[in-house]
């Protein structure tokens, strides 16, 4: 299967670990269809409320993923909406890991469908991978609301767009830094990390961002918007600091 620099970055933000992966109307199944030809060891379940979308994608599973005599099927189909993900009636044990992945819709809805899917099951051990196709910052405004944690965030280009991808979870999570025992940190407006690229590609990405994102909220800024106030500030004043990989 022929993918993006989008779709590829998000595949290699799943590691392994995960029980239940959630392809949430992802590129109509694309996303999950490559972790399946990357093999995975989790259980597939790929979600969408359109019929006709999960006919469609039920055949290019069956075959491109035959299941052989004896074995069991590692992928699950679910014709609702992303809201009622069936969490606990797939895995109830409480070790069970889950990653929810949203990606291609915009960040009202993300967060819509984000906070419904958190309100429902409080006590799961969830992450999710979130790659919002616009308004990322109403998307990070409602995670604030929510008090989520950051585990990853980066940038990535595809045919002259930008989209800031996020790995984030309700619950916070001891990390290591230089010997130093520290949490996560909160999920931020402006996304901290995003402004730490570690490659000189990665920089230049994020120097380009940077430039447009300032440019759209400066002339939001003029209809007086609250945000777009808060976001140039925040621009204005961000610095871009390249922390280069390091080999041993």
């Amino acid at each position: 299967m022929k993918i993006g620099k989008r779709i590829n970055h998000l595949v290699e933000r799943v590691p392994a670990g995960y029980d239940h992966l959630w392809d949430c109307c992802c590129d109509h199944g694309l996303l999950g269809m490559t972790l399946l030809q990357n093999k995975i060891d989790a259980a597939m379940h790929f979600v969408d409320i359109v019929p006709a979308l999960m006919t469609e994608l039920e055949g290019k599973l069956r075959q491109r993923f035959p299941v052989a005599v004896g074995q069991s099927q590692s992928w699950r189909l679910h014709c609702i909406d992303v809201v009622d993900l069936p969490i606990a009636e797939v895995d109830s044990s409480d070790s069970a890991r889950h990653l929810v992945i949203i990606a291609g819709v915009g960040g009202d809805l993300t967060a819509e469908l984000l906070e419904a899917i958190h309100r429902r099951n409080p006590k799961a051990n969830i992450e999710y991978l979130l790659c919002p196709a616009n308004r990322p910052q109403h998307l990070r405004r409602a995670l604030i609301k929510l008090d989520f944690y950051c585990l990853e965030e980066q940038l990535v280009e595809e045919n002259k767009r930008f989209y800031e991808v996020l790995t984030i979870t309700a619950q916070a999570r001891q990390i290591t830094s230089e010997a130093t025992p520290e949490q996560n940190p909160p999920v931020s407006l402006l996304g901290d990390k995003l402004w730490q690229p570690r490659t000189p590609e990665a920089q230049d990405i994020a120097t380009r961002y940077r430039q447009r994102t300032l440019a759209h909220y400066q002339r939001m800024q003029r209809s007086g918007d609250l945000l777009a106030a808060e976001m140039v500030e925040g621009l204005e004043r961000m610095a871009i600091q390249q922390t280069l990989d390091v080999k041993n």
